[in-house]
């Protein structure tokens, strides 16, 4: 019983071969190690592997197979599935209306869809073993849609990290998050049994006596830094942790969760929960009808209230009322994203040295983001130089929403409203980090930058637009200037890279129109110089205008488990992927073709070999 219900470790997204892979298959000293081929080949683990064995032992008998302790073991596994699916319907009950935020129901459809998305005796085994257990040394702090899952993901790849254990079988919450002091588990927070989440004692002994190796614990969930009762509860739990926080623009981070909560409510309706809401947590049919609902006076009084009275009323158990967001999920949007307010309530329970804060357009740089993680970790993990090169390699962007302009959900007058409420939180967050990144979160609205896009290039206001949406998230708050135009600076590359030059441009955005009047092109997050091999990183993406459809943009983006061929620029040519678009060095003609790195299915050009016509590259400033 033992063996059988504790988790798998978390699966690498390295190659086999590399030195960072090495790192991750270190943690695989876990506790589940003997039935990850059954889950991972069959999905068969906790009640389901239980509910086969169960099966398997009913067919011996009406088969008139006979063996010692046969009815004993027979009764063990009743017991335990009878366990098991008490505890799916108590998990079903509870999650309807405390996380999707739908009146309970029992139904059958609910009953079998929980059968698979949970592990109802894994929490059982581990609410008993809790006092055997460890408590996290770390913590990654963030509100929903702020690159938690990214933080997270590098986080377990530092030598001896242990994620936490989840009582779902998502994928994108895997070794990440535990939900516990958000009323996942019932409503109960209290701190003994909050070592449930995490690894047992013997195996802390197991790598740091035995193995000699680094041991680390973290959680890192979504909604600790906005839950306004989690940092009084964790300084408790905890008082000696490290805390990284994820930090985004709360105009984009209301929009991204805007999307990601439809998702979720269209899954709560699929999986049997019913389609009656909780009183007062209805979803509202729009994302601005949202943001004013979180500004109502009711809201925020459910956030006064759980911030001043959780600890003192409630003790070690969260109400409905809280669970796991005051006001429900779309009903609390202006809740968050106020980080200033949110860092100073845990500053006043830590100490500022325990914290590394980090904004969501650094994940697209892991070598300045791992080198804060070694700093923040020190004397607990530490990366070597050499694994940290392997990794650098690898931009994460993990649970991703697909990419839509804010000014896709918002009209310009109602962004420039929220910008107006979220800017005097902007700068006081921006005083406190001294971050220029902080700063330039509070803009005007898109329609004025895509008039102001108008006549810069062959590419509409629109189309550059949404290519800046598409760029690494420190730029898309910039302007787009263009540098090179091939009809007034000559065809030639050695032109493009002296234009590149002159304004010290680290990127760029090369547009090529060839002579059927297509438009196509890709980001450069290098400088384009001549040398060996592919180099660049996973912001790279190639894009082709759509002839069908005006001022639309199709793109291409290179993701995690592809080949890493991004960029190269060699004495002949020059461009993106072994075979998305090349061009020649004179910028006379090229080549274009499906290429798996970046997923583009047919070519970018008209042709595959393709005449150019104009090439033009932009930067942005």
């Amino acid at each position: 019983f033992f063996f059988l219900m504790i988790r798998r470790p978390p699966r690498s997204t390295l190659s086999s071969s590399s030195a960072a892979s090495d790192v991750y298959k270190r943690q695989e000293y876990g506790e589940r190690r003997c039935c990850k081929m059954l889950e991972r080949k069959l999905g068969l683990s906790d009640v389901r592997l239980v509910a086969a064995m169960l099966l398997v032992q009913g067919v011996a008998w009406l088969s008139g197979v006979r063996f010692g302790y046969q009815g004993i073991l027979m009764q063990a596994t009743l017991g335990l599935f009878a366990l098991g699916i008490g505890l799916i319907v108590a998990l079903m009950l509870h999650c309807a209306e405390a996380v999707f935020n739908r009146k309970p129901r029992f139904t059958l459809r609910g009953l079998w869809h929980f059968f698979w998305i949970t592990r109802p005796l894994e929490l059982a085994w581990r609410a008993v073993t809790a006092p055997l257990r460890v408590l996290p040394d770390a913590y990654v702090l963030g509100q929903v849609r702020c690159g938690t899952t990214s933080t997270a993901t590098y986080l377990s790849r530092f030598p001896g990290a242990h994620g936490p254990f989840t009582p779902w079988t998502f994928d994108f919450v895997q070794n990440k998050e535990s939900f516990f002091l958000v009323g996942h588990y019932f409503g109960c927070v209290h701190p003994s049994l909050y070592r449930m989440c995490f690894p047992l004692r013997l195996t802390r002994w197991f790598h740091t006596r035995v193995l000699g190796r680094p041991f680390f614990a973290f959680d890192a969930c979504a909604q600790y830094l906005s839950a306004p009762w989690c940092a009084e509860y964790i300084s408790n739990i905890t008082p000696h942790a490290k805390f990284v926080v994820n930090i985004r623009d709360p105009i984009e981070q209301n929009c991204s969760w805007w999307k990601f909560e439809h998702g979720s409510i269209d899954f709560a309706t699929q999986i049997g929960l019913g389609t009656e809401w909780v009183a007062g947590r209805e979803p509202p049919e729009s994302l601005h009808e949202a943001l004013l609902l979180s500004e109502s006076e009711r809201v925020r009084e459910l956030f006064d209230k759980a911030s001043y009275d959780m600890l003192r009323q409630h003790k070690w158990w969260l109400p409905k009322w809280a669970s796991t967001f005051p006001g429900g999920q779309l009903g609390c949007l202006t809740q968050l994203g106020k980080f200033g307010c949110d860092l100073e309530r845990w500053w006043g329970f830590f100490a500022r040295d325990q914290f590394a804060v980090i904004e969501v357009e650094r994940l697209g740089d892991p070598q300045k983001l791992l080198w804060t993680l070694n700093q923040l970790l020190e004397g607990v993990s530490a990366m070597s130089t050499h694994e940290t090169r392997e990794l650098c390699s690898q931009v994460v962007h993990a649970n991703a929403t697909p990419k839509t302009g804010v000014h896709l959900q918002l009209t310009a007058k109602q962004q420039q409203h929220w910008c107006a409420v979220y800017e005097p939180h902007n700068h006081k967050l921006a005083d406190m980090l001294g971050s220029d990144i902080v700063r330039g979160w509070s803009r005007s609205p898109a329609g004025e930058d895509r008039a102001a896009f108008e006549s810069i290039s062959q590419l509409s206001g629109s189309q550059l637009l949404q290519l800046r949406e598409a760029m690494p998230r420190l730029l898309r708050s910039k302007m787009l200037k263009k540098i090179f135009d091939s009809d007034q600076d000559g065809y030639h590359l050695l032109n493009l890279e002296r234009a590149l030059s002159h304004d010290s441009a680290t990127c760029s955005l090369l547009v090529v129109q060839d002579s059927q009047g297509k438009i196509f092109g890709g980001f450069a997050p290098r400088v384009w110089q001549q040398q060996r091999g592919f180099f660049g990183s996973g912001e790279c993406f190639v894009f082709e205008c759509a002839e069908d459809r005006h001022d639309s943009v199709k793109l291409h983006a290179w993701a995690p488990g592809r080949e890493p061929h991004f960029m190269f620029c060699d004495s002949d040519y020059f461009g993106f992927g072994s075979k998305a678009l090349r061009l020649d060095q004179q910028l006379h003609c090229g080549t274009s073709a499906p290429d798996e790195a970046y997923g583009n299915r047919t070519t970018l050009a008209s042709s595959q070999v393709f005449t150019c016509r104009r090439v033009e590259c932009l930067v942005p400033v």
